[in-house]
């Protein structure tokens, strides 16, 4: 079934990974679009490029010597666009720290259910990003809670050095945010 979408992927290069290498990862991509067959080359994807609907585009890190991806896409897809986002995951996993693509389904009315993360990455690296994630959401969660900066930045610490799972931060952030009467 084909839905309207945009996603986006911010993606820093490990140290030693060249745009070079990133570029063929991107091929299930490329070919799911057909960029090639509207005139975008290999060269284009090196140098980034914008269509109007997608684009890629580089920018250096200078605080870690590298690069950062920024891919977006947007338009209609079908539900195997799921599928290729995974296999340019597994691709470029070697090539990328921990990250996720962002999929958002524009025609899905609830938004719980419009936002899909596809995450790239494993072990202890994957898991210090589902983290950060995670407090990102509690921090807007208790942004409207807590008016005390330093309690909210304290409460995001002690989130950040707990040695739960990721999975159990949230369910625990979603009671504290939750007024018991």
């Amino acid at each position: 079934m084909a839905y309207s979408h945009f996603m986006t992927l911010e993606a820093t290069l490990k140290p030693g990974a060249t745009k070079e290498q990133v570029v063929p990862a991107l091929r299930p991509l490329t070919d799911y679009f057909g960029w090639t067959n509207a005139g975008v080359s290999d060269q284009d994807m090196l140098k980034g490029f914008d269509t109007g609907d997608d684009s890629i585009d580089w920018e250096p890190c200078s605080d870690r010597g590298t690069l950062k991806l920024l891919i977006h896409t947007g338009g209609e897809v079908t539900d195997n666009y799921q599928e290729t986002l995974q296999t340019v995951g597994h691709a470029l996993h070697d090539l990328v720290h921990a990250t996720y693509f962002r999929l958002v389904n524009i025609d899905e009315p609830n938004p719980e259910e419009a936002e899909s993360k596809i995450w790239i990455g494993s072990g202890h690296e994957l898991e210090i990003a589902h983290r950060e994630d995670v407090i990102e959401r509690v921090e807007s969660l208790l942004r409207g809670t807590v008016t005390d900066t330093h309690l909210l930045d304290s409460i995001l610490e002690q989130i950040r050095q707990a040695p739960l799972p990721s999975s159990q931060i949230e369910q625990a952030a979603h009671r504290c945010a939750t007024p018991s009467f």
